[in-house]
């Protein structure tokens, strides 16, 4: 959507209008912008739209996997937002120009993804009290398993431990295409 914004204290806003400013921070012009987009959404039913195209390119990219599966693997998106991993850099490289004389906008971005290694009791006990960990574990007492705004689950204690403040900060390193 072209529009956005943020909040702030009175105390901080400029006193100056437009002083924090920029393209799509939400000028008249933008929400005028915005109201158009919208309109045209729901005019031409564009949502539905990418969703069935983004079901076709999913369906397509799961085929060619299927078909070349010592190149291509994990198929997944949403929408007509859509990746699939390819074995390696050069492959990658040949697929996305091969993609692109075709006419087909791609991109190719070899990444780096930090796993996260859950942390241990000891860890945790760094942060939290041994009473709070318990009633995340259990459940009991309840007040105090949803003291932090989270609704008591089962998984609580292990999101807890894999959560971005509960991971390690030494991940294991992993490489992958996208």
């Amino acid at each position: 959507m072209q529009v956005g914004g943020f909040y702030l204290r009175d105390a901080l806003a400029p006193a100056e209008e437009y002083r924090i400013f920029n393209t799509w921070l939400g000028d008249p012009l933008r929400a005028a912008q915005l109201e158009v987009v919208c309109e045209l959404m729901e005019r031409d039913n564009l949502l539905a739209r990418v969703q069935d195209t983004g079901a076709h390119l999913l369906g397509s990219l799961e085929a060619l996997q299927d078909r070349f599966p010592t190149v291509l693997s994990q198929a997944r998106g949403v929408g007509t937002f859509c990746a699939i991993d390819v074995r390696d850099a050069s492959t990658r490289d040949r697929f996305v120009g091969a993609m692109r004389q075709r006419g087909v906008e791609t991109g190719g971005l070899p990444i780096d993804i930090l796993a996260p290694t859950p942390v241990s009791d000891v860890d945790l006990l760094r942060v939290h009290t041994a009473d709070y960990l318990r009633a995340i574990a259990t459940g009991e007492p309840l007040a105090l398993a949803q003291s932090q705004k989270f609704p008591r689950s089962s998984g609580l204690a292990e999101a807890a431990r894999c959560s971005p403040a509960g991971t390690r900060r030494t991940p294991r390193r992993w490489s992958r295409s996208i």
